[in-house]
C-alpha cells in the first residue's frame, strides 16, 4: 500500500493540475475519503492556531500577525495573503477568502505619460465597439482564452506556448486581481503568446471592418494586435531571470558599484544571435584586427550557462560599460527594460516591434537611436560622441534609467494592465461567459503543483494583500495635434541622429587644417556690386573665402521664368562678377563660393569656364547642387544643362559645399539653393575640422554667416538715417562702405569686421539690426545644419572696424529634420497703370481716375475689383503715417502719382485692365500725364517642408587649362584705377568717419522721456524684412534698458492698428472700407513679439500682411522694407 501511495504520489506531483484532478478521480471513494480525512484535520488545527494569534477584520479573512513594525503601515497591507497550498492526497482548490473588495487607503496617483498609448491601441474598436464575432475572428493564432467572471480567472488554452510564457502571463493576471480585488470588470480576451503581430492594418480598414481583437507582447505600427507586458515581469524561469521587482534590485545595486565614468567606455552586447540577421549583422561590428567600432559583442550560450548554474547572466552584473546595445529579435526583446535600467546609455537600434512602454521613450533623451542599415559606423560615431561628451551622455543614461525604475516598476505595470483591461471590457458589446472547457486558475492551482524555479518565482512575485491605493489616473487620450507634435518630436530627435552620423561618415577624421578662417561677403543679394566685392579683396589680403550670396525667393522665380522661356536658369550676371572677380582671387588663393547657379549651377560653371577662357585663367570650378530622385541615377550631361524638375527648389545646408572642398579643393563653387548661412558656414566646418555634431560651434557659425549675408547691412548700408543722431552719417561715408568679413577661430569664437580705413559704420546696433533680420523666432532660427538660439547673443566692440560676437547656441531641438522646399506655383497675370498729377486737388483728381478704372472694369468684369490694389505715390503708397492721428487726410501734396495694380486669373483680364487705365488720357480728370502700363505673368513659390531623406545632391568638378602664352599679364592692373578713391575725397572720409565714430555712439547713455508723446525713432531702430507673406521688424532701443518700457506699450494689438493701412485696396476712406480692412486683419492677420534679451530688444513677426509676398504682392513696396519707418514714425507715450 504504502509503495502504490509512493508510486502515486511520484505521478500526481509530475502532472498539470487538470491531470492530478483526474488522477484523484480515479483511485476511488476509500482513497478519497482518506485524503478529505486528512485535509479537515489540518484544516481544523490550522483553524484553531490561527484563532489564537489573529484578529478579525470587516470583510476579511483571519490573518496571522506580523512582527511590529517601527513605520506605521496602513490596515490593508497587513492582511497578508501568501500561497496555501494542501497538504498531499488532498485535492487542491482556490480559496474564497481573499478580500472581494478595494479598500484604498493611499493618495491618488497620475499614470505617466505612456498610458495614454492603451487609448491609441484600442482606437480600431473606439467606435463601433467589440462583438463577440470579433473575438472569434482572434481564434485562428490564439493559445488561449482568458476569462474573468466575477473575479475569478477562467481559461480555455488551445495549444502549448514557447517555454512557461502562458503559465506565468496567467500567474501575472492572477496577481492583477489581487492587487485590485472586484475592481476588473468581467471580460473576455484571447492571447497569443508568440512574438509577432498577426492582424494586419491593412486587412481591416474602413468603418466596418470586423477587427479581430487579440492580445499579444508587441506589435508595430501596421498591425492592432493590442499590447500587454510579457511573462517575464513574472520571472523567466528557464534562464533563471528572476521577478522584475528583484531584477530591478539587482540591477540598482550594479548601478552603485560601477560609476558612469568609471565604466568600460565601450559598447556592450550579449545574446544569441542567430535568432534574426539583424542580430548577425550586428556580429559584424566587433572588435577585429583591422576594424574597432568601438563595441564589445558576446555571444551568450544558454545551454553551457544552465549548465555552470546561470552564474554569468546575473543581470546586476551586466552594468559594467558606459553603453549597452538593444537590438530586436525575432520580435521585440525582453531583453529591452533590462538593458535601459542600467545607468548605461542606451544604444537603440532602430527597431520595427514596440512592446507596451517603449512608446513613451524619446530618442536623445532616454536613448541613442542607432540605424539599422548602417550599425557599425552609427555605433561608432555614437560611442566617439558620448566619450566626448560624457555628461550629456551619462545624463541619457539616468534618464533612462531613471524612467524604468519610477515610472516601469510593479505598481505601474499592475496599473497598466488594470486601465487596459478596463478600457477593454467597455467596448465589449456581449456579456462574457465561462466556456464549457474552461478550466477556473487561481494562485494554488498552479503554484502549488510545482517545484524548482517556476514555483519558487511564482512564491517571489506573489501578492500578497490589496493595494493600499488607487490605480493611478490615466491620462486622457491624444488629440490628434498632440500626438503627431509628439510623434514629430521622436522623428526628429531621430532624425537629427542620422544626419549627423551621415554628415560625420562623410568627414571621417576632420582635419583642422587652420586655426583661423577667413570669410568676406563679395554680395548680399543679386543687385549688389562687384566693384566692392573688388575692394573687399583688395584691402583685405588674408580673406581665405569670398562668398557672393545673390540668391532670394524673388530672384529664384524671375530664374525659373526667364529658363521656362529659354532663357538661362542661372543668374547671368556671373559673368560680369567673374571678369572682376577672377583674376585677384586665383592670385590671392581666395575660393568664391556663389549661390548664383540657381536653376542652372551647370550652365552657370560652363559660363565661368568660358569667362576664364576669355582671361586666360586656369580654374577649376564645382557644383553642388539638388538634383531630383528621377535623375538620381543618372550621370553629368554635357550636352544639356540642369534644373529641378518643375523649378522645385531645396534649402539645402553646408554639406554639399564641403564635400566639394574635401574632394576637389576648387577655385569656385557654383551652387543651386543654399541657405544663406550655410554659404558661410562650410568653409568654416572644412578649414576648422570642426564635424556636424559640435552644435555649438555651428551655431556660432552660423551667427558670423547670417550676420554677414546681407553684405553691407551689417557695416553701413541700409542703416544711415538723417534726423537719427544714433545714425546719421554723412554721403561721403556711405560712399565708401566696405562689405564685412569675419574672423572664426577653430573654438567657435567670432568676429566681424570691415575693411581698416573704410567708410561706413560697423557697432553694436548695425549688428543687433543684422541679427534680428527675418529671423522670425530668436530662440529657434532654423537653418539646415542647425537651429540658433540667439537669445544670449551679445556684441562687444573691439574697435572701430571690429565687433567680437558671442553667446549663439543650438536651440531645443538643434537640427530641424525637415528642408524647406520651394515649389512655384501660377498665381495669375499681374496688369498695372500708373499716371501723374499735380497741382491744386490733385489727389481728389487722382482719386477721381482710380474710381473711373475701377467702374470701367466692373463693367466687363463684374466682381474683379477686389484684385485691384489702388495708391497715390507721394501721398499714401507706402502707408507711412501715424495711427494716432488724421494726418493722411490732412497733408497736402501737389506732385503725385497714381498708381493702380490688379492680380487677376486671365492674361486677357490684365490687357483689359491696361486699356481702361490708358483710357484716362481722354476720359479722365484734367491734367493727367505720364500713362505707363504693363503686364506680365507672376509666378509665387508654394513651401513645404520636406523630410531629409527626400532631398537629394551631388557634387562635380571641371577644369580648364590654359597655355602660357594666353594668360593675361597683370589682369587687375585695368581694374584698379578705376576704383581708386581721388586723395582729396578720401581724406573727407577719413575726417567723416572719426567724427562718426566719436559722434555717433550707438547706444545713448540716458532713457527716453516718459509721460509725454514723442516718436518712436526718439527710442529705438528698426529694420524690417520678409519672410513669404509675413513681415518681421525689430525694435532696438537706443538706450538699451528702454526696453523693458517698450514691452509695456508695444502689444499685438497696438502692432495690428498700425499695420492695418496696409490692407486697404483703395484710396476711399469711407466707413464700409474701413470695416472691410478691419475684417481682412482680424481674421488673417497675428501677431508674434518676442523679447531678445541678450541685446534687449524685441522682434516682432506680423503674419499675413504683405498681400501674398513678394511674388505676387501688388504694393510698391513688395517686400515690406519700409515698414520699419511706419512704425519708428508712430507717437508713443513710454511709462516711467
Amino acid at each position: 500500500m504504502e509503495k502504490d501511495n509512493e508510486a502515486y504520489l511520484k505521478l500526481f506531483w509530475g502532472r498539470s493540475s487538470n491531470q492530478k484532478m483526474s488522477l484523484l478521480s480515479k483511485k476511488g471513494k476509500s482513497r478519497t475519503m482518506v485524503f478529505v480525512m486528512v485535509f479537515f484535520a489540518a484544516t481544523f488545527l490550522a483553524f484553531t492556531v490561527w484563532n489564537i494569534t489573529s484578529t478579525f477584520s470587516p470583510g476579511a479573512s483571519i490573518l496571522m500577525k506580523k512582527k511590529p513594525s517601527p513605520v506605521p503601515i496602513p490596515k490593508a497591507q497587513e492582511q497578508e495573503f501568501p500561497l496555501r497550498c494542501t497538504p498531499p492526497h488532498v485535492p487542491q482548490e482556490c480559496p474564497r477568502d481573499y478580500p472581494r473588495s478595494h479598500k484604498p487607503t493611499g493618495p491618488a496617483r497620475t499614470c505617466p505619460s505612456y498610458f495614454k498609448w492603451i487609448h491609441e491601441d484600442l482606437k480600431a474598436w473606439r467606435e463601433r465597439g467589440i462583438t463577440r464575432e470579433m473575438v472569434e475572428g482572434a481564434r485562428r493564432t490564439a493559445h488561449m482564452r482568458v476569462v474573468i467572471v466575477d473575479g475569478r480567472v477562467y481559461v480555455e488554452k488551445y495549444k502549448k506556448s514557447i517555454q512557461t510564457r502562458d503559465a506565468f502571463t496567467l500567474w501575472g493576471i492572477m496577481q492583477l486581481l489581487r492587487v485590485y480585488p472586484g475592481k476588473i470588470p468581467d471580460l473576455e480576451l484571447l492571447f497569443d503568446c508568440d512574438d509577432r503581430p498577426v492582424i494586419p492594418k491593412g486587412r481591416f480598414e474602413g468603418p466596418n471592418a470586423a477587427t479581430p481583437p487579440l492580445f499579444r507582447y508587441c506589435s508595430d505600427q501596421w498591425s492592432f494586435d493590442i499590447v500587454f507586458p510579457d511573462w517575464s515581469f513574472w520571472g523567466w524561469a528557464e534562464i533563471n531571470i528572476k521577478p522584475w521587482k528583484y531584477v530591478l534590485e539587482d540591477i540598482k545595486n550594479g548601478n552603485k558599484k560601477t560609476k558612469w565614468k568609471e565604466r568600460v567606455p565601450y559598447a556592450y552586447w550579449k545574446g544569441n544571435p542567430n535568432v534574426t540577421p539583424t542580430r548577425k549583422n550586428l556580429m559584424t561590428c566587433n572588435l577585429t584586427d583591422k576594424d574597432d567600432w568601438n563595441t564589445r559583442l558576446y555571444i551568450q550560450d544558454w545551454d553551457q550557462e544552465s549548465q555552470q548554474g546561470f552564474k554569468q547572466s546575473n543581470l546586476g552584473d551586466q552594468c559594467t560599460h558606459r553603453y549597452k546595445i538593444y537590438v530586436e529579435g525575432w520580435a521585440w526583446s525582453v531583453s529591452e527594460k533590462y538593458i535601459l535600467a542600467c545607468d548605461s546609455t542606451n544604444l537603440y537600434v532602430r527597431s520595427r516591434f514596440h512592446d507596451f512602454f517603449i512608446r513613451g521613450m524619446v530618442p536623445l533623451e532616454h536613448y541613442w537611436p542607432i540605424r539599422d542599415n548602417t550599425k557599425c559606423s552609427s555605433l561608432k560615431f555614437a560611442v566617439e560622441w558620448g566619450n566626448n561628451h560624457t555628461d550629456k551622455a551619462q545624463a541619457m543614461g539616468e534618464a533612462a534609467s531613471k524612467f524604468i525604475h519610477e515610472d516601469m516598476d510593479m505598481d505601474h505595470v499592475y496599473d497598466y494592465m488594470f486601465h487596459l483591461l478596463n478600457e477593454y471590457a467597455k467596448l465589449l458589446k456581449f456579456k462574457p461567459v465561462i466556456p464549457p472547457k474552461a478550466v477556473e486558475y487561481c494562485p494554488e492551482t498552479m503554484a502549488c503543483a510545482l517545484n524548482g524555479t517556476e514555483r519558487r518565482f511564482m512564491e517571489d512575485s506573489m501578492v500578497k494583500f490589496p493595494s493600499h491605493s488607487n490605480p493611478c489616473t490615466i491620462p486622457p487620450p491624444y488629440d490628434a495635434t498632440s500626438l503627431q507634435q509628439f510623434l514629430d518630436r521622436k522623428a526628429n530627435s531621430t532624425r537629427q541622429v542620422i544626419n549627423c552620423v551621415d554628415f560625420a561618415l562623410q568627414r571621417s577624421n576632420p582635419q583642422r587644417r587652420r586655426d583661423k578662417v577667413y570669410i568676406g561677403c563679395g554680395a548680399g543679394f543679386g543687385g549688389d556690386r562687384p566693384s566692392a566685392a573688388l575692394k573687399l579683396l583688395q584691402r583685405v589680403q588674408e580673406l581665405n573665402y569670398l562668398v557672393l550670396e545673390c540668391l532670394a525667393e524673388r530672384t529664384l522665380v524671375d530664374r525659373y521664368q526667364i529658363m521656362m522661356s529659354g532663357g538661362d536658369g542661372y543668374d547671368s550676371q556671373i559673368s560680369n562678377w567673374m571678369r572682376v572677380l577672377l583674376p585677384l582671387a586665383l592670385e590671392r588663393g581666395t575660393c568664391i563660393i556663389t549661390n548664383m547657379g540657381a536653376m542652372d549651377p551647370l550652365g552657370a560653371q560652363h559660363k565661368v569656364l568660358e569667362i576664364a577662357d576669355s582671361l586666360g585663367l586656369s580654374v577649376s570650378v564645382a557644383v553642388a547642387h539638388e538634383v531630383s530622385v528621377t535623375n538620381i541615377g543618372s550621370g553629368f550631361s554635357p550636352a544639356k544643362s540642369y534644373f529641378m524638375d518643375g523649378g522645385i527648389s531645396t534649402y539645402l545646408g553646408a554639406a554639399p559645399i564641403v564635400r566639394c572642398l574635401e574632394k576637389y579643393q576648387p577655385n569656385v563653387i557654383i551652387t543651386s539653393r543654399i541657405a544663406d548661412a550655410a554659404l558661410f558656414l562650410a568653409p568654416m566646418v572644412y578649414e576648422l575640422g570642426w564635424n556636424w555634431d559640435e552644435l555649438d560651434h555651428l551655431a556660432q557659425g552660423s551667427l558670423a554667416g547670417h550676420l554677414l549675408e546681407c553684405g553691407c547691412q551689417l557695416t553701413g548700408g541700409y542703416f544711415m538715417h538723417p534726423g537719427d543722431q544714433y545714425r546719421d552719417m554723412s554721403f561721403q561715408q556711405l560712399l565708401d562702405l566696405s562689405l564685412p568679413f569675419a574672423e572664426i577661430c577653430f573654438d567657435g569664437q567670432v568676429s566681424v569686421a570691415k575693411a581698416e580705413g573704410s567708410g561706413g559704420v560697423l557697432n553694436f546696433s548695425t549688428c543687433a539690426e543684422q541679427l534680428l533680420y527675418e529671423v522670425g523666432d530668436p530662440e529657434a532660427y532654423v537653418t539646415p545644419d542647425v537651429v540658433i538660439n540667439f537669445q544670449d547673443v551679445s556684441f562687444s566692440t573691439l574697435s572701430s572696424s571690429r565687433v567680437l560676437c558671442l553667446g549663439a547656441k543650438p536651440s531645443t531641438v538643434s537640427v530641424p529634420d525637415k528642408l524647406l522646399q520651394l515649389v512655384p506655383q501660377d498665381c495669375g497675370w499681374k496688369g498695372w497703370g500708373e499716371i501723374s498729377y499735380g497741382g491744386y486737388e490733385c489727389v481728389k483728381r487722382a482719386k477721381a481716375a482710380e474710381y473711373l478704372v475701377r467702374s470701367w472694369m466692373e463693367e466687363i468684369y463684374p466682381g474683379l475689383n477686389h484684385r485691384i490694389l489702388s495708391y497715390i505715390i507721394g501721398f499714401d503708397s507706402l502707408k507711412a503715417t501715424s495711427s494716432n492721428g488724421n494726418e493722411r487726410s490732412q497733408r497736402t501734396s501737389e506732385d503725385i502719382r497714381l498708381r493702380m495694380d490688379g492680380l487677376f486669373e486671365q492674361k486677357e483680364q490684365a490687357l483689359q485692365f491696361t486699356r481702361e487705365f490708358i483710357a484716362l488720357y481722354t476720359n479722365g480728370p484734367a491734367g493727367g500725364g505720364g500713362i505707363s502700363t504693363g503686364y506680365k505673368k507672376e509666378n509665387l513659390l508654394e513651401k513645404h517642408l520636406v523630410k531629409r531623406e527626400e532631398v537629394f545632391w551631388r557634387t562635380g568638378v571641371k577644369r580648364n587649362t590654359v597655355s602660357e602664352s594666353n594668360k593675361v599679364v597683370n589682369p587687375e592692373h585695368n581694374l584698379r584705377h578705376t576704383l581708386t578713391v581721388a586723395a582729396k575725397l578720401q581724406a573727407e572720409i577719413d575726417k567723416s568717419s572719426s567724427e562718426f565714430a566719436f559722434l555717433g555712439s550707438s547706444c545713448s547713455n540716458s532713457p527716453a522721456p516718459s509721460g509725454q508723446k514723442i516718436p518712436l525713432y526718439k527710442v529705438a531702430h528698426s529694420r524690417a524684412g520678409d519672410k513669404g507673406n509675413d513681415i518681421n521688424f525689430s525694435l532696438i532701443p537706443h538706450f538699451p534698458p528702454d526696453y523693458k518700457r517698450l514691452k509695456q506699450i508695444i502689444t499685438s494689438q497696438w502692432v495690428k492698428s498700425v499695420v492695418s493701412h496696409l490692407l486697404d485696396l483703395s484710396l476711399s476712406s469711407d466707413q464700409d472700407a474701413r470695416n472691410q480692412t478691419d475684417k481682412r486683419i482680424n481674421e488673417n492677420v497675428t501677431v508674434e513679439i518676442y523679447e531678445v534679451k541678450g541685446i534687449q530688444s524685441l522682434n516682432i513677426v506680423v503674419r499675413n500682411i504683405l498681400d501674398g509676398g513678394v511674388n505676387c504682392s501688388r504694393r510698391i513696396d513688395r517686400h515690406g522694407k519700409t515698414i520699419s519707418d511706419l512704425i519708428l514714425c508712430q507717437q508713443v507715450v513710454l511709462p516711467p
